[in-house]
């Protein structure tokens, strides 16, 4: 940093941590983990583990299904170290804790699937060092309501080609070659977005989260039109209906977490997945060069974990 306008420079102080500080990262993904071409934080994940010695794992929570069956996956991940690296392959654990404390990252839907996880387990309060919401659905979606009010999602058994539909108006080369598919529940998983389930959560649960001791770092995302594929252009245009400040799925007051140590950090501009995909390849990109995703994830995730580490 130049002093006094001299050419010298005082350098950055370095980060001091205390010794045997054994905390590491918890990944939560959101919907459609795993059916799309790339997944989030991916390499940027990776990359961060290599060069800065970060223990990760990824909770490889079902891609749909509601936030409280979602829970067994989150404490699979943290109890048994099963789950996915950062480089996202499948680990079976070993039955054992891969790391003692962790700083919890939900992503979209990730981040509702930690507020249960919360709200239930007492084990995930006691070990759980700092949250960061990455988008994170918390007070539910405006396009989730129209999904379930249009398609009466009531009952989990509805046609396989509705189910098709949903699913593919979000990106119509989704893999629907779906692992677990026996834990398919689609309706639970739209109506756990839905604006009155999470309010309702919220409200039910809020003493809980007002005497939350590890502080939440919330993340919100704004693109216009011309900043998303076509294919979701629909999404984003109605929610600039509600919040000029969308990232396509959410408005940025819908990114807000309920509690008393919760603060919003940044709007980042970026549709919803620009902020936490990598670049669609070529040829799953529909035409669209609105999946070239440049928004710089490994640096994002190195200066947000600093946060979280040094609170």
């Amino acid at each position: 940093l130049p002093v006094d306008g001299d050419k010298d420079t005082v350098p950055f102080p370095k980060l001091c941590r205390p010794d045997k500080v054994d905390v590491g990262v918890l990944f939560v993904p959101g919907l459609l983990n795993g059916l799309l071409p790339v997944r989030a934080f991916h390499p940027a994940m990776k990359e961060c583990s290599d060069r800065f010695g970060v223990k990760f794992i990824r909770a490889d929570c079902h891609p749909l299904r509601g936030c409280e069956a979602n829970v067994d996956d989150i404490m699979d991940a943290i109890q048994k170290g099963r789950g996915l690296t950062p480089d996202c392959k499948h680990v079976a654990g070993d039955g054992t804790r891969p790391f003692e404390n962790f700083i919890a990252i939900g992503y979209s839907k990730g981040a509702p699937d930690i507020m249960s996880a919360y709200v239930q387990e007492p084990e995930f309060r006691e070990r759980c060092r700092g949250i960061i919401s990455w988008l994170g659905a918390n007070g539910g979606s405006y396009i989730a309501d129209d999904t379930v009010e249009m398609l009466n999602m009531t009952d989990q058994d509805f046609p396989v080609d509705t189910f098709n539909k949903i699913l593919q108006s979000m990106y119509p080369l989704l893999n629907l070659r779906v692992k677990r598919i026996e834990e398919n529940n689609l309706p639970d998983a739209m109506r756990d977005l839905t604006t009155s389930v999470r309010d309702t959560f919220n409200m039910e649960h809020q003493d809980i989260f007002d005497d939350m001791d590890c502080p939440v770092f919330t993340f919100s995302g704004y693109a216009s039109a011309l900043q998303v594929p076509y294919f979701q252009l629909h999404s984003c245009l109605q929610l600039q209906s509600f919040d000029i400040n969308n990232d396509m799925q959410l408005c940025e007051n819908q990114t807000m977490f309920p509690s008393s140590t919760s603060i919003h950090v940044a709007r980042l501009n970026g549709n919803h997945w620009d902020l936490s995909y990598p670049k669609f390849p070529a040829a799953m990109s529909l035409g669209s060069s609105q999946l070239s995703h440049p928004f710089p994830k490994t640096a994002a995730l190195v200066r947000n974990l600093i946060s979280a580490l040094c609170y």
